[in-house]
């Protein structure tokens, strides 16, 4: 049998390539599936259709390679089994990356979960040391979510998705993932690397509400066929109920009554609300922040002592069982006017000349 092209070869040609019939035959089913991801999943070209040609068995051998094959394949790595491949291409990476890792520290793991559409998807970025490092020492990992169509196209930032997890929103449905890495050790910051998703899925999670808190969740599943012929219904039931999250109070701010009340606002969630405590507090002229004595309801009244200084409400949630949650501050106010100034303003028209 007469050489095959190489992949890379294959990818650069301007050839247009609608289809993988007469194709000359690889050595083995896997490789030619793999050839087959490589080119119609992993690589954005719209000269391709050839799902036509892809048999369901084919298209599952092609769903057990990693997310990142096409990456590896580009990069050289060479075709193995798809029990395989999860290890041989991390090694593959591995050995492109290493000689860029802060000193004295090794990659275990870099990968990322399976992204479905308003659920938490993690990334997950594992480095251990050596006995050589300093103790004292601790490696930070900043992270940065990007997105794109394919797994070689040009992906694009996500704005302000620079944590571990990542919630795709229904927008990002069908599109790939990609989370960079970057170690930083001290002042220095090293070499980035990546985990590669596959396609982000359609929801399929349900969101508990606060109603659902103490309850058993059940699912009732009735699978159907893509003829719209449906088989046995089934159901599962969660083994724990629903629990409460964490208390925790947001977008905290202050809002203006009049001219001399104030009213404290904020989102609590966690679970049922509690006994929440709430605080006012004065930032003085010089930043220093104190808390006012005594002022622990979400309205306010001003007092001699706020002039010339800014007010700032606290809100510190408390679930139903006693659990407290973290305080959050509101933003200061604008700074509150003298009161005779005030009074001033608010009972006398004073002409202008």
């Amino acid at each position: 049998m007469a050489s095959q092209p190489r992949l890379q070869v294959l990818a650069a040609s301007k050839n247009k390539v609608s289809t993988l019939k007469g194709f000359p035959s690889l050595p083995s089913l896997e490789s030619s599936v793999l050839c087959i991801v490589f080119f119609k999943y992993l690589i954005f070209c719209p000269y391709l259709s050839i799902a036509e040609d892809l048999s369901p068995k084919e298209i599952a051998i092609a769903k057990h390679y990693p997310a990142h094959t096409a990456v590896c394949i580009a990069g050289g790595w060479e075709f193995c089994s798809s029990k395989q491949a999860l290890e041989s291409t991390f090694n593959f990476l591995v050995e492109q990356w290493k000689d860029h890792f802060p000193p004295g520290y090794m990659l275990m793991e870099a990968s990322v979960d399976q992204p479905f559409e308003e659920d938490a998807c993690n990334c997950h970025f594992l480095f251990t040391k050596d006995k050589t490092v300093d103790e004292n020492s601790e490696l930070v990992l900043n992270y940065q979510w990007f997105i794109g169509s394919t797994t070689l196209s040009n992906f694009t930032p996500i704005p302000d998705a620079t944590a571990e997890v990542y919630w795709p929103k229904r927008d990002d449905v069908g599109k790939i993932l990609r989370v960079e890495c970057t170690p930083v050790l001290g002042d220095t910051k090293y070499t980035s690397i990546f985990a590669i998703s596959s396609p982000v899925s359609p929801g399929t999670t349900y969101t508990p509400s606060l109603e659902d808190v103490g309850a058993y969740l059940a699912l009732h599943w009735v699978p159907t066929r893509a003829d719209g012929k449906s088989g046995q219904p089934v159901v599962s039931i969660c083994n724990n109920p629903v629990a409460p999250g964490f208390p925790v109070a947001s977008k905290v701010s202050v809002k203006a009554l009049s001219l001399y009340n104030y009213s404290g606002e904020g989102i609590y969630f966690g679970g049922y609300e509690g006994s929440s405590i709430f605080s006012w507090f004065r930032e003085n002229m010089d930043r220093t922040i104190v808390p006012i004595n005594g002022a622990n309801s979400k309205i306010y009244e001003v007092t001699d002592a706020d002039y010339n200084c800014r007010l700032m409400f606290g809100y510190t949630p408390v679930r139903s069982d006693s659990v407290v949650g973290e305080l959050t501050m509101s933003e200061p106010t604008d700074v509150i006017l003298p009161g005779c100034l005030a009074k001033i303003q608010e009972a006398c028209q004073i002409p202008v000349v």
